[in-house]
């Protein structure tokens, strides 16, 4: 047994930096093996975001590396299309992320697995190496690693995983800080913090700030005179410098590319709050203190070991520590605690922005502090040993602060009593090994870091379980079969390398299908979308967010308008033994009678592919009129003026249609459709009215849809089947009754669910889809001959019959596309409030549009004089 214990201790000490990566990959694979998660098991490790953003983006990366690389800066893949360095910048610039090219799209989620055990390994490494270098005892480095790599932010943040790469990276910043500030060497700190800059600026932004206050505290307490302290300064502001001018081929375009989006539509307002009360701060210190209600919002994710906690409050009573050093020391943890419960110190580390779901994310910076210093006063201990007097005192208060949780326990919905327990009894257990530790002067014996290793690990995978089985997750056949299908569908489609045309589907795996399929889409969610779409989604009648639009709510108008050429519907699907209808994989979103009037090319098990003939190019010629559309919440008259824009026709395309009678069941009678409010006679009854709408042959039918009309209030019918439409929309939206082939009745019914229920924006109108074909085919007749289609280069010929056209395009707007006729650049102008429009003048034309991104000249300029100048630097070090 002695034998084997000595092993143990020499394996530790030999091998603290492998232990320390392979303890984490070890536990986390194991969790997910008995989970079942791919490639172990039918389950997967995709949730929340990680399912529904992230997966689609990695393979949008791999198609990007891989075959495309002009997927690099611009995509039409991201909805109507749009800059895609800035979302580089934000999700994919993790070169861990190459692990990924060799998966298959079925075998994303077996990959993002391996990636995210990898990411959990690299925490625990990178710390180990900062404890390392440190000159910490080697024995115990895999106790304080463990600790860091498997803390309560990293567990809470598994699934946004694109962050995961600040809590590796952090841990050789501030050991590059500890260098430049104590050793003079400034290699380390401006390398990886310009390497953060580049992976996630957003979360290298929280980081920098963090160095201005750890690299103020290591200042004041080991410069020896007012001299050293004033150049250590210096020092580390010229290099914080180069090291972000070295990252600005990356930051300053996506600076630009912030403007257009989250800074754009962001609104926050400076408020002195207290966002909750800062004792229940402490719940999030016991085991398990997660689940799905804290994602959106909850407080900080903060969970360490109880070695860790005991030992740092230690730290504040130990006089084997200077005054100097435990103010100073204390002055930063006090701005990181208030920074977690008063509003405006939250929102400047998450930079001026309050984040949407998964709420302070620089808590991850506070679990460092705790940890790092827990490592230094242990390293203390271990030489000079305890006091019993600063222990005590430790356990005293924190005695207090379990007692306080306890009482606030009924109010801390993520805490069960159960683990509130466990919490205690890891708390105890930890205590009391210390005190024998101390009491028995065993600070020195062989199986000390095997004991504490095994009980911190033991209380880091327990806490790890218990937070991550409150999480649900899709299975793997979820992501793989839609995606699968959608990557076939895609395949389909014609491939033309001078053609260009849009593809929407009544059906969403997620708004980034296109990304995932490779193709021109409708649809997208994502963080670093133009506020220009969302504002023009809204104005046209579909959903759109901050950081999504949904194309599920078009018109046959619109549908041309946008180049959607090809549309994907849902089939019903049947048992191919007992014929009976089984559930798609494929989720409808929308119901689009529309497509009626749409042929269909190809047809298979899952989809029908629909062709749209009316489908306008992504340019062609109309007068020179201006777009005299002001904001009013009104959907038809917006689609109306682009209808007139195009084609030159004053009168409205979509018109009202007058409302049939009425037939009420358990209501009160209303007067017309629009502003009225919907009451029931006998509040605890049914309730619903219906009316028969007699379509015409060739004609659309549509309904608008105010943002309060939800299907929580009402839920609308067509001919018995429920109209469906995605939920979360916050304009006006348009949505299709029907479109028929011949005249015909269609029974609408609106079934009322609440007492009182508001008719918000709710009006009937009609579209004569033969006018639409005639006036379109004229317009066809003034598109833009293409010559050549990519990502960042649209080139063609085009005709100009009058003195002065313009000719419009639907590509979005923005500061990065360039514009030459006849090898002459000109301006750019906007038309319909979205897209780029291109003056011309009579005669033959030819068009090269081109996209560069704004800043990224600047950038490559500045990133090429940061590395010229910090290699003089180091030259001139060396010489000297």
């Amino acid at each position: 047994m002695n034998q084997t214990r000595k092993e143990v201790n020499m394996k530790l000490k030999q091998h603290p930096l492998i232990i320390s990566f392979l303890l984490p990959v070890i536990i986390t694979t194991v969790y997910f093996a008995f989970r079942g998660m791919a490639p172990f098991g039918q389950s997967s490790i995709l949730t929340v975001d990680l399912g529904q953003q992230y997966i689609d983006f990695f393979a949008y990366f791999k198609h990007t590396l891989l075959t495309d690389p002009s997927g690099f800066l611009y995509s039409f893949s991201k909805g109507l299309g749009g800059d895609m360095l800035g979302t580089w910048a934000y999700y994919l610039m993790s070169p861990l992320n190459l692990i990924l090219l060799f998966c298959s799209t079925s075998q994303l989620p077996s990959g993002i697995l391996i990636l995210t055990v990898l990411k959990y390994g690299l925490s625990g490494l990178t710390f180990a190496y900062l404890l390392k270098t440190n000159k910490f005892n080697s024995a115990f480095i895999p106790i304080f690693a463990i600790s860091y790599s498997l803390m309560g932010w990293v567990i809470a943040n598994q699934l946004n995983i694109i962050w995961l790469d600040a809590v590796i990276i952090l841990p050789i910043i501030y050991l590059g800080l500890q260098r430049l500030i104590l050793q003079r060497k400034v290699g380390t700190y401006i390398t990886w913090l310009a390497i953060m800059l580049i992976v996630n600026y957003y979360f290298a932004f929280m980081i920098a700030i963090f160095m201005v206050l750890t690299s103020w505290f290591l200042n004041i307490n080991f410069s020896t005179s007012r001299r050293q302290f004033w150049q250590n300064q210096w020092r580390w502001l010229w290099s914080s410098l180069i090291a972000g001018g070295i990252s600005a081929i990356i930051t300053i375009p996506t600076f630009y590319s912030l403007l257009t989006s989250k800074i754009n539509y962001s609104e926050n307002k400076l408020n002195l709050k207290i966002e909750y009360l800062p004792l229940k701060f402490f719940g999030k210190f016991f085991t398990g203190s997660l689940d799905f209600k804290q994602l959106p919002s909850g407080t900080p994710n903060v969970f360490v070991a109880s070695l860790v906690l005991i030992l740092f409050g230690y730290f504040y009573f130990s006089k084997q520590f200077s005054r100097k050093l435990r103010i100073t020391h204390g002055v930063i943890t006090l701005i990181l605690f208030i920074s977690m419960w008063f509003e405006p110190l939250d929102l400047f580390w998450h930079a001026m922005q309050m984040p949407v779901w998964y709420t302070y994310r620089f808590a991850f910076l506070f679990s460092f502090w705790l940890i790092v210093t827990a490592a230094k006063v242990f390293n203390t201990v271990l030489v000079e040993g305890l006091s019993l007097s600063a222990l005590r005192k430790t356990l005293v208060i924190s005695t207090l602060i379990i007692v306080m949780v306890g009482f606030l326990l009924p109010h801390l919905e993520y805490l069960t009593l159960t683990n509130y327990i466990w919490g205690i009894v890891y708390f105890a257990l930890t205590a009391t090994l210390i005190i024998l530790v101390q009491k028995f002067q065993l600070w020195q014996v062989d199986y000390l870091p095997g004991l504490l290793l095994l009980l911190v690990g033991a209380e880091m995978t327990f806490n790890l379980v218990n937070s991550l089985n409150n999480l649900a997750y899709l299975s793997k056949d979820e992501y793989n079969v839609p995606a699968s299908i959608i990557q076939q569908q895609a395949n389909r489609l014609p491939q033309k390398s001078n053609d260009f045309y849009r593809v929407a589907s009544t059906f969403m795996r997620t708004k980034n299908d296109a990304l995932t399929g490779n193709y021109n889409g409708t649809s997208v969610f994502s963080s670093t979308l133009e506020s220009n779409s969302s504002k023009f989604y809204g104005h046209l009648g579909d959903p759109d967010g901050d950081s999504f639009i949904a194309y599920t709510n078009g018109t046959t108008f619109s549908d041309a308008l946008l180049g959607v050429k090809y549309y994907w519907s849902a089939d019903a699907v049947k048992n191919p033994i007992t014929k009976k209808a089984v559930t798609s994989p494929l989720e409808t979103q929308t119901t689009r009678p529309d497509l009626n009037s749409y042929p269909v090319i190809n047809k298979d098990k899952y989809v029908s592919t629909h062709k749209n003939n009316n489908a306008l190019p992504i340019g062609f010629l109309a007068g020179s009129n201006d777009f005299k559309y002001q904001a009013t919440n009104s959907p038809i008259a917006f689609q109306n003026e682009l209808f007139t824009q195009i084609t030159g026709q004053r009168q409205s395309l979509i018109v009202p249609t007058k409302l049939p009678t009425l037939n009420y069941q358990n209501l009160y009678p209303i007067k017309k459709l629009t502003g009225s409010v919907l009451r029931k006679r006998q509040l605890l009854n049914p309730a619903s009215f219906n009316f028969t709408l007699q379509a015409k042959k060739g004609h659309s039918y549509y309904l608008t849809l105010g943002p309060d009309v939800s299907s929580k209030e009402v839920a609308i019918y067509v001919n018995g089947k429920k109209l469906k439409q995605y939920s979360n929309y916050r304009h006006t939206v348009i949505a299709n009754l029907a479109s028929t082939d011949k005249d015909k009745d269609i029974a609408v019914l609106f079934v009322v669910k609440k007492n009182n229920a508001w008719l918000q924006n709710v009006n009937l109108y009609q579209l004569n889809n033969q006018r639409l074909t005639t006036a379109l085919k004229d317009v066809q007749t003034r598109s833009l001959k293409l010559t050549h289609v990519s990502n960042t280069n649209i080139s063609g010929r085009i005709t100009v019959h009058q003195k002065h056209q313009d000719l419009l395009t639907t590509i979005p707007s923005s500061t990065g596309w360039h514009v030459k006729v006849d090898n002459h650049p000109i301006e750019n102008q906007t038309w319909g409030q979205m897209f780029l429009k291109i003056p011309l003048t009579k005669g033959q034309h030819q068009i090269q549009i081109t996209y560069w991104p704004q800043g990224l000249t600047a950038g490559i300029v500045i990133t090429s004089f940061s590395l010229l100048l910090l290699g003089g630097l180091l030259i001139l070090k060396r010489r000297k």
